[in-house]
């Protein structure tokens, strides 16, 4: 019993390292991405300033348009130090969380996942059998239920029984008996029937079978409980894949309109306000699509811990 006290509570307390663990992991992918396309976007803005500043010599361009491309280098500039400081801090954290200090050319696997055709029925009866909430709460039930039965045994008759063997040897001298030796088997038998103590067996039942109507409700609500999360879970992951889709095919949109753009915007056909509102568009879905495929890898996770299948994952 006291094995199975401490199996639970390690079980949740895995569960919970190796999600802090995925969450760094994630959280680093997402700040490796996002430097790339940091140095992306900086490289764009400075082909602009070198076509403005060339185009200033040359006398065929505005000042304020060398002045506007100056501030997009100098913002870009600024968003790719902030990335770079940003996936150190995640590579120290996720070092930290492993044990491990991982070198500064670390990266992180960019495979776009695929989405998992869970039932919820199917779910909601993994969760019951591997969840480690519902393991713990249904252990509470189970010495809830012998804490009661022990409390019953106080109205039962005890029966004691002793028994043993003697043997005793004595010599003497001086006319005195020399020798004397007895042996022999020696028992008794002891019943005891507990008639009146002040009611305090009676209080000791009557709590004993609260706290297991408080376990079994613990246990049913806790069951309650993950069946709800398991459905909220589930709704948005779902969601959240529609969205990683939705993302994809709109960065291909601001992909293909930046290249127009650009095309335009070096033929003197649109201003280099447009050309920038094209790279920010671009710069904007890169990033929501990442985090929308982090968050679908993380409602993922949280899918796996509810079911209590983490621990079994590969």
């Amino acid at each position: 019993m006291d094995s199975a006290r401490t199996t639970r509570p390690r079980e949740q307390g895995i569960e919970g390292t190796l999600l802090q663990v995925a969450s760094a992991y994630y959280v680093l992918a997402r700040a490796i991405e996002q430097e790339e396309i940091a140095t992306e976007n900086l490289g764009v803005s400075i082909k602009r300033y070198e076509r403005e500043q060339l185009s200033n010599e040359l006398g065929t361009a505005l000042k304020t348009e060398l002045l506007a491309a100056r501030v997009a280098l100098t913002t870009d500039s600024s968003a790719l130090l902030n990335a770079q400081l940003q996936r150190k801090t995640s590579l120290r954290l996720l070092s930290r969380l492993i044990a491990n200090v991982l070198p500064e050319e670390t990266t992180c696997s960019d495979a776009t996942p695929e989405l998992q055709t869970w039932s919820i029925d199917e779910l909601v009866e993994t969760s019951r059998a591997n969840n480690s909430s519902i393991k713990n709460a249904m252990m509470q039930q189970d010495l809830a239920q012998k804490d009661y039965q022990l409390a019953w045994s106080s109205v039962m008759p005890s029966l004691t029984v002793n028994g043993g063997y003697n043997y005793n040897s004595q010599q003497s001298e001086a006319g005195i008996v020399l020798s004397n030796t007895s042996a022999g088997w020696s028992g008794s038998v002891g019943l005891n029937y507990p008639l009146f103590n002040g009611f305090r067996n009676k209080t000791a039942r009557q709590n004993q079978k609260v706290n297991l109507e408080i376990r079994t409700l613990e246990l049913e609500n806790q069951g309650l409980q993950i069946e709800s999360d398991i459905r909220d879970a589930h709704d948005t992951y779902v969601q959240s894949y529609r969205v990683a889709q939705f993302e994809e095919h709109n960065l291909e949109a601001s992909e293909l309109n930046l290249r127009r753009s650009e095309e335009l915007y070096n033929s003197g056909q649109i201003s280099s306000t447009q050309f920038r509102e094209a790279q920010l568009g671009l710069t904007s879905a890169k990033i929501r699509k990442s985090n929308a495929l982090i968050s679908l890898r993380l409602y993922e996770l949280e899918i796996l811990r509810l079911t209590g299948q983490i621990l079994s994952t590969e």
